[in-house]
């Protein structure tokens, strides 16, 4: 996927041996991809309120089912752009050894998962059992966009998630 090679890209650029990688939603499960490819380069991932790495119907159809009770964030994007990347991450969750690759990942990954977030947390509760440095985590009351309701939570739990 060319946006790993991006986010190495800018690791090099910024001079950094190793960082921290926080991603939020579908950055988180970017999060994931980049340090699951460039392990040696992630000292900890937050994936923060992420999906996890699959494809599944029912998660899909459960999310679907809830979405009009979310708060609509208007961010402007490119549809092209998006459909390249929904096109190259549904290529990349469908590698035969993916799990196989997340169970053997030795980077510390913390799953911060919102309470009332209408995203199952099913699927990241499955990817912190099996990493072997994975936990999860809940914000209690938070929904999607936590930042816009539960600042100080959100911070306070990110400082915990980041703290080495």
């Amino acid at each position: 996927m060319g946006e790993l090679a991006d986010l190495e890209s800018l690791r090099e650029s910024l001079g950094l041996r190793s960082w921290s990688v926080l991603g939020h939603s579908w950055g988180a499960d970017l999060g994931l991809a980049y340090a699951l490819e460039y392990p040696g380069r992630v000292q900890r991932l937050v994936c923060f309120a992420g999906t996890g790495m699959h494809n599944d119907r029912d998660w899909s159809a459960a999310y679907q089912a809830s979405r009009h009770l979310e708060a609509e964030l208007r961010v402007e994007w490119s549809e092209a752009v998006g459909q390249v990347l929904l096109k190259d991450w549904r290529q990349y969750v469908k590698q035969p050894t993916l799990l196989a690759r997340l169970a053997r990942l030795e980077v510390p990954v913390t799953f911060l998962h919102m309470e009332r977030d209408i995203r199952p947390p099913w699927f990241v509760r499955q990817l912190a059992e099996l990493l072997p440095v994975g936990r999860f985590a809940e914000l209690p009351g938070a929904g999607h966009y936590a930042w816009l309701t539960h600042g100080p939570q959100l911070q306070e739990a990110l400082a915990w998630a980041l703290k080495p």
